[in-house]
């Protein structure tokens, strides 16, 4: 790893769900989001506010390309946040979960009101790399 370099511009923003408040029952996505070269990890990052006394789950979407073609879930439930102004994180491994050989390089992520009045969410993606430094 080069030490001059912050984490920030190792591990960039792919894909964002903007803050903002997701009604009871209903489910808000990042756009499709082609895995950078040479990405082994993809990492979700929910943000949570005021979940209404419900819960939100992170479910990994994958597709052929930009538009969504033969898009299917990779990862149901990655994580489910049930408390109130919180993080949570989650990773997959995309080599071995992404249906590589049927040209599947994008995701997407979909994060899904369960129960409550309403919840105040947002969520970020990130693509990691093969290796971490020790």
């Amino acid at each position: 790893m080069i030490p001059n370099i912050r984490p920030s511009v190792v591990y960039p923003i792919a894909g964002a769900i903007a803050p903002q408040s997701v009604a009871a029952a209903a489910s808000v996505n990042t756009g499709w989001v082609k895995v950078a070269p040479g990405s082994k990890w993809a990492i979700a990052q929910l943000l949570a506010g005021a979940l209404g006394g419900g819960s939100v789950q992170v479910d990994v979407l994958q597709a052929q390309d930009g538009a969504g073609t033969g898009s299917k879930a990779a990862v149901t439930n990655l994580f489910t946040n049930a408390t109130n102004n919180t993080q949570t994180d989650g990773e997959i491994n995309v080599e071995t979960t992404l249906d590589i050989n049927n040209g599947f390089s994008y995701v997407q992520v979909k994060a899904t009101n369960t129960g409550g009045t309403g919840a105040l969410i947002s969520v970020g993606l990130r693509f990691g790399p093969n290796e971490f430094a020790a």
